[in-house]
């Protein structure tokens, strides 16, 4: 008997050590997003948080909303967003940039970044798994946003949390 013990408690330590030895393999890389030239325009102060895909910045003296394209709350987890958006950019200052290729006004949402370190806002609400990709309209950056919800699907990042949060239908 304490044999067999002894010989499941190395197999059982071996087996642990294999897996721990092992690092996960994930299906796919980050997406590479193309370098957008910042400098020469102009940034606008964020002074609110509607819903997670839209912003209030203060225009000239004024407060505008402003949609984020792509970006869409889960159905549940519209709090989440908006508290992920809010700790993202408080105190921040915004570039706004349109990525449609309309000759008409864009309804869908612009492309935010962040100042003074030019991080793509859209995309790293879907990144970090607060946000679901925005369908209803196609964008420049639809295919890399839907990597992005898998990389933060694939890692149970955010709302896809499911140890902690029920999940996303």
């Amino acid at each position: 008997m304490r044999n067999k013990n002894i010989f499941l408690l190395s197999v059982t330590s071996a087996i642990l050590s294999l897996c721990a030895a092992t690092p996960y393999k994930f299906n796919f890389e980050l997406p590479v997003f193309e370098k957008i030239i910042l400098s020469g325009l102009p940034s606008y102060q964020v002074v609110g948080v509607v819903a997670g895909d839209t912003i209030v910045v203060d225009m000239n003296n004024q407060e505008v909303k402003v949609r984020l394209t792509g970006v869409k709350p889960a159905e549940k987890y519209s709090v989440e967003l908006a508290l992920f958006v809010k700790n993202l950019l408080k105190g921040e200052n915004v570039y706004i940039v349109d990525d449609s290729n309309q000759n008409e006004p864009n309804k869908y949402g612009y492309c935010i970044y962040r100042v003074p370190d030019g991080l793509f806002v859209n995309a790293e609400i879907i990144r970090q798994g607060y946000g679901l990709v925005d369908t209803i309209a196609p964008f420049k950056y639809m295919a890399q946003f839907q990597q992005l919800e898998e990389f933060a699907k694939e890692r149970s990042k955010g709302i896809w949390d499911v140890s902690r949060l029920e999940s996303v239908s």
